[in-house]
């Protein structure tokens, strides 16, 4: 199962009540997809968790788009009383504004003709996938914030203590765009490669300088022959 398809299963029962019809909720899945950061070899229960946890934060905005749909869905009813009674007869009213929205919509998408007797439709319509699109910008927008901030958190702890060199990389790592997780890590590892070859480099030059400190052994000799008055009176006093 791909995660897409992780996502959805795990984002349908919790937006159950908003009333997003099934494309709609792809589209949210793989927004949200495609942000996860969990390596391919996670377990299941580590993406689980993930899943979750981008679900719940993006539930902080999506009520604001059920709103904007039920406002939406209010002033047709107005304008269309008519249909909205033909809805009552077919469904139960317990089903409630949500089961109402998702039955319009399908009328208007399935229906062409809809569209030719009310200029209204359309708009209503479009009005609906814009404010799911704006919706989805708007967590994509956040989700890859996070991202970047998770990548260069990654990358500052690789260089850290890494003097001019991190911070030159940090400097091309603020002006680059990865379209996607395999992009990050393919610069990330060639940055670890750099670094080892930085480091080693350093390494060398750290070992050819300690390896051979300047007149240490004969001062240290020197230092030793020489002798105090009080050893030269204890020696006087041993003959």
């Amino acid at each position: 199962m791909d995660r897409k398809q992780q996502v959805l299963l795990r984002l349908k029962p919790k937006v159950k009540a908003f009333g997003f019809n099934s494309r709609e909720l792809k589209g949210i899945a793989a927004k949200i997809a495609d942000n996860l950061t969990s390596a391919d070899d996670a377990s299941d229960e580590d993406v689980n968790a993930e899943i979750d946890k981008e679900i719940d934060s993006a539930l902080r905005y999506l009520p604001f788009g059920q709103s904007q749909a039920n406002r939406l869905l209010d002033e047709w009813k107005k304008n269309h009383p008519e249909t909205d009674d033909d809805d009552n007869d077919d469904d139960d009213d317990d089903d409630g504004a949500s089961d109402n929205q998702r039955r319009q919509a399908g009328s208007n998408t399935k229906n062409p003709k809809n569209k030719g007797k009310n200029d209204d439709a359309p708009e209503w319509a479009k009005g609906l996938v814009q404010t799911v699109q704006t919706l989805n910008d708007e967590i994509a927008a956040l989700k890859g914030e996070k991202v970047t901030t998770t990548r260069r958190e990654k990358l500052e702890t690789l260089l850290k203590d890494a003097g001019t060199f991190g911070t030159r990389t940090l400097k091309s790592f603020n002006k680059m765009k990865f379209e996607n997780d395999e992009e990050f890590e393919e610069f990330y590892s060639e940055v670890e490669e750099d670094l080892k070859s930085y480091n080693q480099e350093r390494a060398d030059a750290g070992l050819s300088s300690l390896g051979n400190p300047p007149g240490a052994g004969s001062k240290k000799q020197e230092k030793n022959e020489v002798l105090t008055d009080e050893e030269v009176i204890a020696i006087a006093k041993g003959l």
